[in-house]
């Protein structure tokens, strides 16, 4: 087995390094150890190309094969061991480039190395894609895929692949990349790409970079439509904008075809006028693959003339990527916008305009100027809503049912000073009349929406969840409250009955307390596990065997009917790893009031760990609930408990059903 550190031998050798001490100092190895690789460089040589390729003579090296670069495709690719940064570029482009899913198992089995190496590795993904606002995620299928927009996806790919090529990669490595994009080539391959560009833009002059960009653009997009892997209409900016111009229909005529649409059409184009664009006094070369790193710089500059924090403001960073392209493509055309602002925008709102001004840096034409002051002044509107403390109004959108939404309101609500202004399942969304006072929509499904931001998050807040939600900008909630603000609700509450005093604190300090004066009606989770609805250290093969002892278990307690394993398995298959709502737990359920018989939970630990969407799991809670209502305070319970830390290794060594009850009760209230 050969490895990067061979070749870099091999390499050496070539430009006129042949001393042994001299090539160990340079890769930083003992001579002991140059001599043992340069046994295995003879030897698998010896066995593929019936050639030594080094002869060591006291302490000198010889290359035997001056021209060994031609007899490396002899050698299978078996051969090499991968270092990590050659594995973790191999297996992103596997799964990029081949069908946007995989089987843990199988790139398991393709590369030998062990499943947690291979999870280690998607984490190092994930956390390479993140800026593109991609993951790779386990999905319904009990795989994994990419989660994003397909234009993110192509733009990370051509990042991707242009880095790649500037690597300093050894030549045996970096010959089967290049082999294993030839076989990824479809319909076309990357040389056919440039050849087209190089036909397309024969009399304007592109940089390196910008003619780089558009090659791997038409290859990538060419062979992913092939793929069903296509564009869809809300991820193009400007679309009217971009179809007025003559580039457009140039760029149609030429490149469109059966693998390249419509949409392709106008992300070429809006590519291709970006790439295009320099300011010849000051070399300014617009990247439209980096233009948020231009919008970070004029929000820095703001920032700084205004003495304001624009940063945090996330219509303004959309206002400003959607406005920026098409006006320097207008201000390099000399096109107009029509009917004159700036005399009035100067007038009303002279400073703002001065400051705006020289934040964008450019030569900027004064009616494009003055449309971006106007957005500067939105902005500026906002943050004084904030410091206000106007709150963020927020709608969220669940798929898991009434008890999930729950979930999310309380996160959202503990962890952020918001304004949750309602709570819709995610069929009402296209008909939801109150969307033009939405700021942002939190949900657990991948939707997509042209009018409003959107975060996708976990019912149970992970603090990946926390840290995205911060980044878009919501206030984080201060936990301590102040002593004015308790003495003055001491204040107004004189006199009060108990009963309102207790309404008072929970609409002033909800989110702040934990809420210890029981209602009768209110039924805790320890109210519903009690002994004869538990199971401990129960041995099962799979998940499936697993629900069977849980409804089975409900069943003789006359919670449900038989028939509801049917209708959990039913929203299993619906909703897979969104009922995961611990490190180790899942929280499955079937439809309301379908086949239950009563309200009611039973809890399952498993002896041993089973497969649940690739994941480890010993503790099922399963539900079972006859109306919307009568299970919420359970659940948070349940969610409270799951944020306790050694919670579920905890619960996982109980081994009497009666210890579970009082074990909950010590988690919420505190007791011994």
């Amino acid at each position: 087995m050969i490895g990067d550190r061979n070749f870099r031998i091999l390499e050496l050798l070539k430009y006129g390094k042949n001393n042994i001490v001299e090539i160990a100092e340079n890769l930083e190895i003992s001579e002991r150890m140059l001599r043992y690789d340069i046994e295995v460089l003879n030897q698998v040589f010896k066995y593929y190309t019936s050639t030594e390729i080094i002869e060591i003579k006291n302490a000198n090296l010889t290359l035997l094969l001056n021209n060994y670069e031609e007899k490396l495709s002899l050698i299978p690719f078996k051969e090499y061991v991968f270092n990590s940064f050659e594995r973790q570029a191999y297996i992103t482009l596997d799964i990029f480039l081949e069908n946007n899913k995989f089987k843990l198992q199988e790139l398991s089995y393709k590369y030998d190395i062990s499943k947690t190496t291979l999870r280690n590795v998607i984490k190092d993904i994930n956390l390479e894609i993140d800026k593109y606002n991609l993951k790779i995620d386990v999905d319904s299928n009990k795989g994994y895929m990419i989660y994003g927009r397909e234009s993110k996806i192509r733009f990370y790919l051509i990042n991707k692949l242009r880095s790649l090529k500037n690597s300093k990669f050894n030549i045996y490595f970096f010959n089967n990349l290049r082999e294993k994009l030839l076989k990824y080539s479809k319909t076309i391959d990357l040389e056919s790409a440039k050849e087209i560009v190089r036909n397309f833009s024969e009399d304007i002059k592109l940089t390196d970079e910008a003619f780089d960009i558009i090659s791997y653009y038409l290859y990538i997009s060419e062979n992913r439509n092939i793929g069903k892997n296509k564009l869809i209409d809300s991820e193009i900016d400007n679309k009217s904008f971009i179809q007025k111009t003559e580039e457009f229909k140039k760029i149609s005529k030429y490149f469109k075809n059966k693998n390249l649409y419509e949409l392709d059409m106008m992300m070429l184009t809006d590519l291709y006028l970006g790439l295009y664009n320099y300011n010849e006094e000051k070399s300014f070369y617009i990247n439209w693959i980096e233009m948020e790193d231009i919008v970070n710089d004029i929000i820095k500059k703001l920032n700084e003339n205004f003495e304001k924090d624009f940063s945090k403001d996330k219509i303004f960073r959309e206002e400003l990527l959607h406005h920026i392209k098409p006006a320097i493509y207008r201000m390099k055309k000399k096109i107009t916008l029509g009917e004159s602002i700036s005399e009035e925008v100067i007038k009303e709102y002279g400073d703002i305009y001065n400051k705006t001004e020289k934040s964008l840096g450019l030569r900027w034409d004064k009616d494009e100027i003055s449309f971006v002051t106007m957005m500067v002044k939105r902005a500026l509107d906002r943050i004084e809503k904030s410091t206000n403390k106007e709150l963020i109004k927020i709608l969220v959108v669940c798929g898991l049912g009434y008890s999930s939404s729950k979930l999310i309101v309380e996160n959202l609500e503990e962890n952020f000073e918001v304004d949750i202004i309602d709570v819709i399942p995610y069929n009402q969304l296209n008909s939801y009349e109150k969307i033009d006072e939405v700021d942002l929509i939190v949900t657990t499904l991948d939707i997509l929406s042209e009018r409003n931001e959107i975060i996708k998050v976990n019912a149970i807040f992970k603090s990946e969840d926390v840290e995205k939600l911060a980044k878009y900008g919501l206030p984080r909630r201060n936990i301590k409250i102040s002593e004015s603000k308790l003495l003055e609700f001491i204040k107004l509450n004189q006199g009060n009955n108990e009963e309102l005093i207790k309404e008072n604190i929970r609409k002033t300090f909800g989110p702040w307390i934990y809420m210890d004066i029981e209602e009768k009606k209110v039924k805790r989770i320890y109210d519903f596990l009690t002994p004869e609805n538990i199971k401990l250290n129960v041995e099962v093969d799979n998940i499936e065997e697993a629900l069977k002892v849980a409804v089975e278990l409900m069943v003789k307690n006359s919670i449900v009917e038989k028939n509801y394993y049917n209708n959990l398995k039913k929203q299993i298959d619906k909703y897979g790893k969104y009922i995961q709502i611990g490190d180790m737990t899942i929280l499955p359920h079937g439809e309301l009031n379908k086949d239950v018989k009563k309200t009611g939970f039973v809890l399952i630990t498993l002896k041993n760990s089973v497969n649940f969407y690739n994941e480890e799991i010993r503790i099922i809670i399963v539900l079972a609930s006859r109306d919307k209502d009568e299970h919420l305070d359970a659940i948070l319970d349940i969610n409270k408990c799951l944020r306790k830390f050694g919670f579920e290794d905890e619960i996982i060594k109980i081994k009497e059903n009666k210890e579970i009850p009082t074990f909950l009760k010590s988690m919420l209230e505190g007791e011994k």
